[in-house]
């Protein structure tokens, strides 16, 4: 009967923390919009600039999926300028202790309207990020007391 209960809670918590992923991705969503729409605005001043400045934005989040665990982490997506053209997938901003990120590891690389951009979403994301975690804690102890049974 305590199986059956706690197979329940497991997959409780899995619908919990699919809706946290939607929200999340809707965030995401929002962000990578108003990036692109901002970074082709910039790209067009720039064509027509004597000196061109980039002023484009790099940072951008994204929702990553790794051993069964969704992570929520920002890539930074600079221009490659040597060699042939390749794909840029992004390079992985690692966040600090836990799934904490900081402004300062923003504050170097991103553009002034990015950085203000990137706060605002990183406030939105930041309790996301926090509730996925400690539901994916609590779903694999719950696994872990399924399995001793």
């Amino acid at each position: 009967m305590t199986k059956k209960i706690i197979e329940t809670a497991r997959s409780e918590l899995r619908i919990t923390l699919d809706t946290l992923i939607e929200e999340a991705r809707e965030v995401v969503g929002e962000y990578w919009l108003e990036w692109r729409l901002m970074n082709k605005k910039l790209a067009e001043e720039e064509r027509k600039q004597v000196v061109p400045k980039y002023l484009r934005g790099n940072i951008a989040p994204r929702i990553t999926v790794r051993t069964g665990k969704t992570y929520i982490e920002w890539g930074v997506y600079a221009p490659n300028r040597y060699g042939g053209r390749k794909k840029n997938w992004g390079d992985r901003i690692a966040p600090r202790k836990g799934p904490i990120y900081r402004m300062s590891q923003f504050s170097k690389k991103a553009q002034d309207w990015e950085f203000e951009l990137i706060e605002q979403t990183e406030k939105k994301l930041r309790p996301l990020r926090y509730a996925m975690e400690h539901i994916h804690n609590s779903q694999a102890y719950l696994s872990r007391l399924i399995s001793k049974m």
